[in-house]
């Protein structure tokens, strides 16, 4: 009789799981943070929910602020694929920013001169840049 017949089974670990369990556990997970705290744990679980990670950037919403933009920035930056992923963009007023939701707070977001379109804002302005930088990777 062969040794290893009689050695236990190691248990099975997160990590090891199939890739299709571990999507499976990722859509359970109700906290954004909470999924990308996941995700940090080691490079499997990494790449075995990034499939699942990806879909939460479809769509993507903003109030054009410094912060928002930045923080946008900040999570999309290290992958350009996070970047594509994004196919909706809302801008909108975030009432829970206390008097920071005013749309574009923290930017001068100044119209091109000697534009007959009234809404054509100038791509150099900063929160234009950030922008672009934040969805065109």
């Amino acid at each position: 009789m062969s040794t290893t017949m009689n050695m236990p089974r190691p248990s099975p670990t997160l990590p090891t799981l199939p890739t299709e369990l571990v999507e499976i556990i990722v859509k359970k997970i109700p906290s954004f943070n909470d999924r990308l705290r996941f995700r940090l744990v080691c490079k499997e679980l990494d790449g075995k929910s990034f499939r699942i990670w990806t879909s939460c950037f479809k769509s993507v919403r903003t109030n054009l602020s410094r912060a928002s933009l930045s923080g946008l920035h900040k999570l999309l930056e290290p992958s350009p694929e996070l970047s594509r992923r994004v196919d909706n963009l809302t801008i909108r007023k975030v009432e829970k920013d206390r008097g920071k939701g005013v749309l574009g707070f923290g930017f001068d977001w100044r119209r091109s001169a000697g534009i007959t379109d009234p809404y054509h804002i100038s791509d150099e302005t900063p929160g234009f840049q950030l922008l672009r930088a934040v969805l065109s990777r």
